[in-house]
């Protein structure tokens, strides 16, 4: 989606992103288990999209690489908490809940993990603070996805991002 509006008129221009993809080719694919800041830091691939700050946890370290944001903007990655209806311990998860939401909590994950802290109250170090979404004006420059569109979606384009990074998609134009 972000192609989409990266290279077409908006995040859901599929024609645009699919093309775009196609010549980003070769790509290397990789899995949430730091695969992908391994590679970036031994200088095994030059750009890569990590979907979250995990490059800032090698700070400091002397890394070859650094944390870039499209102009474009920043896709916003929304994490929710939920607790089961008629759960039998309903009473234990809002206590859970409501510790992670505390800002002794919630300051020290910000630093360590590099996600912006959710509750407002938190105050962030200068180093913190002028990197991670913190504020409204921030939050503000985050791009929302429609994801009521891409969830009716997602089959078809799940499918078709899979057959341009195997190789065997050649129709880049055809209508969803």
């Amino acid at each position: 989606m972000m192609l989409g509006k990266i290279y077409g008129k908006g995040l859901t221009d599929l024609d645009a992103a699919y093309k775009a993809l196609e010549q980003l080719k070769p790509i290397k694919t990789y899995d949430f288990t730091g695969g992908m800041e391994k590679a970036l830091l031994s200088a095994e691939v030059n750009i890569g999209v990590l979907h979250d700050s995990g490059i800032y946890r090698y700070d400091g370290q002397n890394q070859p690489i650094a944390f870039a944001a499209p102009s474009e903007g920043v896709l916003s990655l929304e994490q929710v908490w939920n607790i089961t209806p008629g759960t039998k311990v309903r009473e234990l998860a809002n206590a859970y809940i409501d510790f992670i939401l505390r800002p002794d909590v919630q300051k020290p994950l910000a630093e360590a993990v590099w996600y912006s802290p959710s509750n407002k109250k938190v105050k962030l170090d200068a180093k913190y603070d002028a990197k991670l979404y913190n504020t409204e004006a921030k939050v503000a420059q985050l791009i929302q996805v429609d994801w009521k569109w891409y969830n009716a979606r997602k089959d078809d384009i799940d499918a078709r991002v899979t057959r341009i990074l195997r190789g065997d998609d050649v129709e880049l134009s055809r209508p969803q």
